[in-house]
């Protein structure tokens, strides 16, 4: 089964690979059935369905325009074969330019890029995946074989993709000459040989290429996909082991000296490139731990069971790329889409990276809360989702009452703000809420600040939101960053401080949320350019920011791993719940929106600290109309102090008496389990508090 994708620049190519499949033809025993588009300008644009002959092409039929990235067109193809060609085994070739994991050309693409319907078999979003999974269910078996006719497709990543519904993969590290493979050698091999096994088909494949393109510089190998799982447990184990080596030199060294494949025309590789040859890698960096390593190689040599290169450009290529950015930047402009790949999710393969470039400024994304059912005694849980980062996260609760909206500004006069003279300006252009937004301007040596001229009072602290849009020339000169940033500074005691920095390009408004300590906000933006920055539509815009401060608040845990937090007996209140993640750098991301939680009752009485050793606050929540006493007793019910209203005081909301332990005699009492009643006007509260010594 060969797919033909040739609507784009592989047009003219199809006839040249299909004249040469019919210098073979299908016989009794092996069946070649072709799948091809063309683009609209061929004299044949639309999608034919053949069968090869010797010296013919003999049309099956015409379908006339199809989407052959539509997984569904594929599907049927694979269909149509299984129920008039059946056969033992089952090969499929995709046939087209090829990307790899990453986008490149249309969406997220790694093969088959249909001009007409603009369309691509995207990766990172599970689609090739997909695909492969019902291969296996249409065949009712995975392929026996699955050949890539196209560019870089011979990654670890592409084959973790493919595993579910194939067997064995052929494919190229590096870049496929626009020839393609030699299908008049490889059709021969097997229709003289139709006993051929998968893996023996396979193997002359890998030879037939190598030797049909003596002296140029390709590569191609086959690897074994039954074996990938075992591979990616052992792989795990060994990242796991190395976090901590992540940064040594022999890794740099490593990566210096490992085979590299050139992702645009056929050149020498060089460092920069960013797929390597993941066997050559750790062959050159076991030295740290040989034993660690061996599973992990020995696996390798199994799993890629047919390897040639020719040609000067390979000397070390040995069968599956990985990649791997030689810089930090490279690294995080892909990261999160890499997220989106079964090896990636498997092995821990970003986390290494991560540690090995000790660069990390990628905060974590804003988690989302919710809070049970409040209990008999004023007990409840916050939920929240666990947000994902390359170095692990943390997570810091706060508890907020009584908020409110103290500054707003919609960007649509400067009036609350210094601007520096090269300043921010107010753009119509683009805007989060309409008129307009705060635009940086864009070009080179730009200093431009919008500071806040008055600070806003928040005694128990508060919140800062604003959204964003910017798209900044994120980008590596060779040796160093290129400066194109938006700086998040706070004044704290007369000094600016930045918290924050955005660069890059954002793919649309995004809420900015950071929580302000008491007793003033005071904060402002810097958006500063070097020399070599020019983007025609770059810059940084600003909408909507406001300071909501609160009546109270306090930090619930912080360094928190968990993703979920019980509160027990609360005071009668409403309570609204933030949650900040950091991570394994100290990134600390946006923080989450509020989550509340109404409680209707009054708290027991409790103390603070509980247990306590000599003295405590005793700590009531009641009406304000109660005006009650406190008492406190044993568990026999004898009284052992008792407190008028006048001597309980009240702050944050909170009323309190300090007790110090000792009964109305004045003699400390004993370690044990003791009854606080707080009683008023139709109001009682029992609790119980815990002394020892």
């Amino acid at each position: 089964m060969v797919y033909m994708g040739g609507d784009n620049g592989m047009s003219d190519q199809v006839y040249a690979d299909l004249a040469e499949m019919t210098a073979v033809g299908s016989t009794p025993q092996v069946q070649i059935i072709a799948q091809v588009d063309n683009l609209p300008s061929d004299p044949n644009p639309t999608t034919r369905r053949y069968r090869i002959e010797q010296d013919t092409l003999k049309l099956i039929a015409d379908l006339g325009e199809k989407d052959m990235a539509d997984l569904a067109v594929l599907l049927d193809f694979i269909r149509y074969c299984r129920s008039n060609y059946p056969a033992e085994k089952y090969c499929l070739v995709l046939w087209d330019h090829g990307s790899g994991w990453y986008p490149k050309g249309l969406s997220q693409a790694s093969i088959i890029y249909d001009y007409t319907d603009s369309d691509s078999i995207s990766v990172t979003t599970g689609e090739l995946n997909l695909l492969f999974t019902e291969i296996r269910r249409t065949l009712g078996k995975k392929l026996n074989l699955l050949v890539f006719d196209a560019c870089l497709m011979g990654e670890v990543e592409i084959a973790y993709e493919v595993k579910e519904g194939a067997e064995i993969m052929v494919g190229s590290e590096g870049l496929i000459p626009f020839d393609g493979l030699p299908y008049e050698p490889i059709l021969t091999g097997i229709v003289t040989q139709p006993e051929l096994t998968p893996k023996e088909f396979a193997q002359t494949i890998v030879q037939n290429y190598a030797d049909y393109y003596n002296f140029v510089d390709v590569c191609l190998a086959a690897v074994d996909l039954t074996q990938l799982e075992n591979l990616g447990r052992e792989l795990k184990n060994l990242l796991e082991y190395l976090r901590g080596f992540a940064q040594d030199t022999i890794f740099v060294t490593g990566r210096n000296q490992v085979q590299t494949f050139p992702e645009d025309n056929i050149r020498p590789p060089r460092s920069t490139d960013e797929y390597i040859d993941l066997y050559d890698f750790l062959s050159q960096t076991k030295v740290i731990a040989p034993g660690q390593y061996e599973p992990v190689l020995s696996l390798l040599d199994s799993i890629i069971f047919a390897n040639q290169v020719s040609g000067t450009y390979y000397p070390q290529a040995f069968g599956l790329s990985v990649w791997f950015p030689d810089n930090y930047l490279r690294f995080k402009q892909r990261a999160l889409s890499y997220l989106g790949l079964g090896f990636a999710q498997k092995t821990g393969w970003l986390e290494f990276l991560n540690q090995y470039y000790s660069s990390d400024d990628i905060k974590p994304p804003m988690t989302h809360l919710r809070i049970s059912e409040v209990g008999s005694k004023n007990n409840f849980t916050v939920y929240w989702d666990a947000v994902y980062d390359f170095s692990g996260v943390t997570y810091e609760l706060t508890e907020v009452t009584g908020e409110s909206e103290v500054f707003s500004d919609l960007a649509n006069d400067t009036n609350n703000w210094h601007l520096s003279a090269s300043g921010f300006t107010i753009s119509t252009h683009r805007y989060f809420s309409s008129p307009s937004a705060f635009f940086s301007g864009n070009g080179n040596n730009l200093n431009c600040t919008l500071k806040l001229k008055r600070p806003v009072l928040i005694p128990h602290g508060g919140l800062l939101s604003f959204y964003l849009y910017y798209n900044t020339e994120e980008n590596w000169t060779g040796d160093r960053f290129k400066r194109d940033i938006l700086y998040l500074e706070i004044a704290t005691d007369s000094v600016w401080q930045t918290i924050d920095s955005f660069y890059g390009t954002s793919p649309n408004w995004t809420e900015c949320r950071y929580l302000l300590n008491p007793p003033l906000a005071r904060f402002g933006f810097s958006y500063r350019t070097d020399s070599s920055v020019y983007l025609p539509d770059g810059g940084v815009y600003i909408d909507n920011i406001k300071i909501i401060k609160f009546g109270n608040c306090r930090t619930i845990v912080t360094n928190y791993p968990d993703t979920s937090f019980n509160i027990f007996n609360v005071a009668r209140d409403t309570y609204r719940y933030l949650v900040t993640p950091t991570d394994g750098f100290g990134n600390k991301g946006v923080v989450s929106h509020f989550a509340s939680v109404l409680v209707k009752n009054y708290a027991e009485p409790y103390s603070k600290p509980n247990p306590f050793f000599t003295g405590c606050d005793i700590i009531c929540n009641f009406p304000d109309t109660a005006e009650p006493k406190v008492y406190i007793y044993t568990l026999s019910g004898e009284l052992v102090k008792d407190f008028k209203f006048e001597e309980l005081e009240r702050s944050d909301d909170i009323w309190r008496v300090w007790w110090d332990g000792k009964n109305w005699r004045g003699k400390e009492v004993g370690s044990g389990i003791y009854l606080v009643l707080v009683k008023g006007k139709k109001f009682l509260r029992l609790g119980k508090i815990a002394k020892v010594k």
